[in-house]
């Protein structure tokens, strides 16, 4: 469906921002993160929370629902890969202490820690996973 189509690439690409985004900006020296930081609204807790739902919902979505052309399941496991790992790290920072300078040895034990020390380029993967499944649907993988 093209409705999933099109929240699967808002969402990724939202979700994307919003994880490149996080930090404040006397600490940052990337220009990408400091344009992220200026936009106080993807630095918003009820804002960061809501789109890593929808984020999620739009992975396990795109799971089910794949672009037509594509085949089920491995067409659309790009965007719904990325859509998933946004949406739990965005979901569960809310839940407690997820900074990744927060996880020490005996915490890497833990499932979501790789996920949470590696926000950054998860991110980066995320908004091009959106921009690369916009330009090019109908590709195996994408």
């Amino acid at each position: 469906m093209l409705q999933i189509y099109f929240i699967s690439i808002i969402s990724n690409l939202l979700a994307g921002l919003t994880l490149i985004s996080t930090g404040n900006k006397d600490t940052q020296d990337d220009g990408v993160i400091r344009l992220g930081v200026f936009l106080t609204v993807f630095r918003d807790k009820k804002f960061r929370l809501i789109i890593g739902i929808i984020a999620f919902i739009a992975g396990i979505l795109k799971i089910l629902s794949p672009t037509k052309g594509n085949i089920l399941l491995i067409g659309d496991l790009l965007p719904a890969a990325a859509g998933l790992a946004s949406g739990l790290i965005l979901f569960f920072e809310n839940f407690g202490n997820s900074k990744a300078e927060d996880y020490d040895d005996e915490d890497k034990k833990q499932g979501l820690s790789f996920l949470f020390k590696n926000r950054k380029l998860i991110g980066f993967a995320t908004v091009a996973a959106a921009i690369l499944h916009f330009f090019f649907h109908e590709i195996f993988l994408l």
